[in-house]
């Protein structure tokens, strides 16, 4: 269980997960000015982050592989 702030905001990074999302301000990384034609992308609300992924069909190998990338995030 994550149970410091520290290591979820250094998830939320190193998954580029925007802020908001998470109840936290915005990123340093989000607050960055991109190139004239940069056009942001429409980040879903947390809700439907959820809907999908209850209508995931994901493989245990992957929830694993991901769940393993997850702990190697926070243990930097």
């Amino acid at each position: 269980m994550v149970s410091s702030m520290d290591v979820i905001e250094r998830i939320a990074d190193g998954l580029r997960i925007p802020g908001r999302m998470l109840g936290l301000a915005d990123r340093p990384w989000e607050q960055a000015p991109g190139p004239a034609s940069y056009r942001p992308v429409a980040v879903p609300e947390t809700w439907e982050v959820l809907d999908m992924l209850s209508r995931s069909t994901a493989s245990d190998a992957a929830l694993t592989h991901l769940e393993a990338a997850v702990a190697d995030v926070a243990a930097r």
